[in-house]
């Protein structure tokens, strides 16, 4: 008989089993504030390994004025934008990017 590994819950439902896609989260990475380029990118060679996501928060209680940046995932590496047209420090707030593979 074959190993299989399940999980159940107290009412007897089946909650992991083989088939059960874990996310593995690889890091977490901060940009943004004062003297922070408005792009850049990470190398994440891990990507290749599996399907990657990404999810950004403000790191603390951003500035009202301040623009959240576009952040994407480009093959093995994570790439983010802030907007163009901001100029000051507080117009770039400090984001965490947390991302992994699923």
């Amino acid at each position: 008989m074959a190993a299989v590994f399940e999980v159940w819950d107290p009412n007897g439902r089946l909650k992991v089993n083989r088939s059960t896609r874990f996310h593995m989260i690889l890091g977490t990475t901060a940009i943004g504030g004062a003297g922070f380029a408005k792009t850049g990118s990470i190398a994440v060679p891990q990507f290749a390994l599996g399907d990657p996501f990404i999810f950004t928060r403000f790191a603390g209680m951003p500035d009202i004025d301040g623009y959240m940046p576009s952040v994407w995932i480009d093959g093995q590496s994570i790439k983010w934008s802030y907007r163009a047209d901001g100029s000051a420090a507080f117009e770039r707030p400090y984001v965490f990017i947390t991302y992994g593979l699923i």
